[in-house]
């Protein structure tokens, strides 16, 4: 799943449906790619989703920008963790 940055966590009624859609007990992965600070969005907008919707449903993921490396198998495995992708 791709969603705009401008789909926040007061969006409930976007997030409900997008956490129905995800594959049960994955997260939502949280990209931050339009973004100065990335790992610093994508951890903000995952903290926000999991308060407002349960531990959990979602984690950032350290890509985008310098910060990311997409040949690191922590990122790697984060990655098949999720059951949806949310680019913030």
């Amino acid at each position: 799943m791709i969603v705009g940055g401008g789909v926040s966590s007061c969006h409930a009624g976007i997030w409900n449906h997008l956490l129905k859609a995800c594959l049960p007990g994955r997260p939502i992965g949280i990209l931050s790619t339009a973004s100065d600070e990335p790992l610093e969005s994508s951890g903000n907008s995952a903290a926000r989703i999991n308060r407002e919707f349960g531990d959990g449903s979602a984690v950032a993921v350290p890509l985008g920008g310098v910060d990311g490396d997409t040949h690191n198998a922590e990122t790697i495995t984060l990655l098949r963790r999720c059951g949806g992708l949310k680019s913030a």
